[in-house]
């Protein structure tokens, strides 16, 4: 598939279309995830609760929150010796 390009669609491994892409070659990635079907009602809950959850994440972002803070950040950072200045220091 790689060095002919014989087939529209094709399987492979990932490590190799992340060569192929490497050498230039015109693939496109379509993922394919595969989920036992007594998992499936549960996935997509998980996954429908994960894009809400980063919809509220972006919203709060795009409002001006730091991610610093969203994330409980500071505290752990002022551990490591790190200080996040919130307004420039007056000369």
């Amino acid at each position: 598939m790689v060095r002919e390009g014989a087939f529209d669609v094709s399987e492979m491994a990932i490590v190799t279309y992340l060569m192929a892409k490497s050498f230039g070659k015109p693939m496109v990635l379509l993922p394919n995830v595969v989920v036992r079907r007594r998992d499936a009602a549960d996935v997509v809950a998980k996954g429908e609760k994960r894009f809400a959850d980063e919809e509220g994440k972006r919203k709060q972002l795009a409002e001006g929150k730091l991610g610093l803070d969203m994330y409980h950040m500071r505290e752990p950072l002022a551990k490591a010796g790190l200080v996040y200045i919130d307004e420039p220091e007056e000369d």
